[in-house]
């Protein structure tokens, strides 16, 4: 059994480093994908906004009234 311990471990120490990299590979990739949405939500709020703008100026000023209440209402875009 002591022969074959070094190779084991050699074996064990690689399998934990391969792991280590694939959890930091997925921790990146999920950060990724996290920033991706946040610019995505960005991207459409600002565009819902400068739709109601084009359309609807009074509807966004109740909007941004809205924003300042504590107790904020949906928004149907």
């Amino acid at each position: 059994m002591q022969n074959h311990s070094g190779a084991f471990l050699s074996k064990l120490n690689s399998a934990q480093s391969t792991l280590d990299n694939l959890t930091d590979n997925y921790s990146s990739d999920v950060d990724v994908y996290i920033q991706s949405c946040k610019r995505n939500l960005k991207a459409e709020i600002i565009k819902n906004f400068y739709e109601l703008y084009r359309h609807d100026k009074r509807g966004l000023l109740d909007v941004c009234r809205q924003g300042r209440n504590k107790s904020f209402k949906n928004i149907a875009w």
